[in-house]
């Protein structure tokens, strides 16, 4: 069975601060990982790197035997549990922002998941409440056709059975 993430004494510090010491960890393909752990104990770090957006102090780290960074950002998104999106966007600029990261975004599947979430792309993210900010976020960021990784969630490959965030469908049941 291949390894979706293969993680090999991962350490990460910040300045004085260790937010992970000596982690080994594999997860198979197809297999569900969840993080538990206190605040502060290195949970979204790990995702962070995981995603390529922050590299570690040593260690070494593989995704779908990738080295996290331009290359795995095909296959790999990283969903924020704070909102990083700026609050004078629409949803629909959203779309465009992650449209420019990920060259598999697909427009149609887009609208489709926003009708199911019930956002419209003229919706501004300021009016929006924290729930209706997470499901955008969601939606833009579940289109690229891999991994999703977001805080407090699973991660797993995109159209594989569970649930999506907020929508009350599971992965089967969303337009492909």
């Amino acid at each position: 069975m291949s390894m979706v993430v293969q993680i090999r004494s991962l350490t990460k510090r910040y300045i004085s601060t260790s937010a992970l010491s000596d982690i080994t960890l594999e997860v198979p393909e197809g297999h569900i990982m969840g993080l538990l752990g206190p605040n502060g104990s290195g949970k979204t770090t790990l995702m962070k790197i995981l995603a390529g957006l922050v590299s570690p102090t040593s260690g070494s780290v593989l995704v779908d035997g990738m080295v996290p960074g331009v290359g795995t950002k095909a296959f790999v998104s990283f969903l924020p549990d704070v909102n990083h999106l700026d609050r004078w966007m629409s949803v629909g600029e959203a779309g465009d922002f992650y449209a420019d990261f990920y060259h598999d975004f697909d427009r149609k599947r887009f609208e489709e998941l926003l009708a199911i979430m019930r956002l419209t792309a003229g919706q501004k993210i300021g009016s929006l409440s924290r729930g209706m900010v997470e499901k955008a976020t969601a939606v833009a960021g579940l289109l690229p056709q891999g991994t999703a990784l977001h805080p407090g969630r699973a991660l797993r490959r995109v159209g594989s059975p569970g649930a999506y965030p907020g929508s009350g469908c599971a992965g089967s049941q969303l337009p492909r």
